[in-house]
């Protein structure tokens, strides 16, 4: 099978001294730090592909062979390489050692049909997307090379995939599968559409409620016309029941609970102080999302306790595709609310 080619298209985006490259790159072999154009383009890499590569992947045996992809692929373009790239990271983890000893001995088109299972899952067609995407835009690479550097980066690349007839059916079914329950998801959409208009009209009005009342509390403290925390009430959404909230400001949680901080975040608040909800007793009827913020699901992986990993496996979602936690650029929200929930846990009030 022929491969594509792409033309490399220059980067104008700005190195990021923070995208954990220069942490990566102390644990690459020399061959592929010295590589042409590598160090230069590594220093682009977007933060959180670059972190994650040195926090997460550097124990693997293919940190050389993802750190290559990764780098490349990001400098080919317009393009997002975390997605393939985590896509192959966790087919490795799959094969290597359990079924192949090394990357080298790696049967890519007979590990991949065995990989999508039976009956196929998507995580098949996660990881052949990962390959393709990324050897179109190494072998462009490689092109520009001298023969005797691409002998030398060769221990480090990942396989070549060649659809098989196999393989091409099972990334149809999948594919197949994929579309039919978009549909599904549309059909219901639609079906339920005004229930669903109904509902979220109905949320954003109680939020909006809820809302007039914090603002109102908060430019009552700020104009010392009240002490905090402040206690706000309202019905919940179905009006089976009332909820109380208490409004605080960082800093003066922070002089209640004394006792749970250093004597130094004191001081170093009150130069970054803001406002929050608590909210007293526990929460009323919690769905999935609420009971993982509870659990402190919703943090870093290597951050979740045992009671919070078994939760997610409960609910079938990969540890491996979340390495910053569910909600990725707010995760310190829901290691907030168990602290929160963790200080508060016992009080008369709570």
């Amino acid at each position: 099978m022929a491969i594509q080619t792409r033309t490399l298209i220059p980067q104008t985006k700005s190195d990021d001294p923070n995208n954990g490259w220069e942490q990566l790159r102390l644990q690459l072999d020399p061959i592929v730090i010295n590589a042409p154009r590598i160090q230069e383009a590594g220093a682009r890499l977007p933060r959180r592909l670059g972190n994650w590569l040195a926090r997460s992947v550097s124990r693997f045996p293919w940190l050389n062979q993802l750190a290559l992809a990764a780098v490349i692929y990001n400098e080919s373009g317009a393009v997002q390489p975390i997605d393939p790239i985590m896509g192959i990271h966790s087919f490795l983890r799959w094969a290597i050692p359990a079924r192949y000893p090394d990357v080298s001995s790696l049967k890519l088109d007979e590990a991949l049909v065995a990989y999508f299972g039976d009956p196929p899952q998507r995580r098949g067609q996660r990881a052949c997307n990962g390959f393709n995407a990324v050897q179109l835009h190494m072998h462009a690479y490689l092109q520009s090379l001298p023969a005797e550097t691409r002998t030398a980066l060769a221990p480090f690349l990942l396989p070549i995939l060649m659809d098989t007839p196999r393989l091409a059916r099972l990334r149809a079914y999948s594919l197949h599968e994929s579309q039919n329950r978009r549909k599904e998801q549309a059909f219901a959409v639609v079906r339920d559409l005004h229930a669903l208009v109904a509902m979220g009209r109905r949320r954003y009005q109680w939020l909006a409620d809820l809302e007039a009342q914090v603002q109102h509390v908060v430019e009552l403290a700020k104009n010392h016309a009240i002490t905090l925390p402040a206690i706000i009430r309202c019905p919940d959404l179905d009006h089976r029941q009332d909820l109380t909230f208490r409004v605080w400001d960082r800093l003066t949680w922070i002089k209640n609970h004394l006792q749970d901080y250093h004597g130094t975040t004191l001081k170093k608040t009150s130069h970054r102080n803001w406002f929050f909800l608590q909210l007293v007793g526990t929460l009323p009827d919690t769905p999935w999302f609420l009971r993982a913020a509870e659990l402190g699901a919703l943090n870093r992986v290597h951050e979740l306790s045992g009671p919070a990993r078994q939760y997610l496996r409960d609910y079938n979602i990969s540890l491996f595709q979340l390495p910053g936690g569910i909600v990725y650029p707010n995760q310190g929200q829901g290691s907030s609310l168990r602290h929160a929930r963790a200080i508060a846990a016992g009080t008369p009030e709570d």
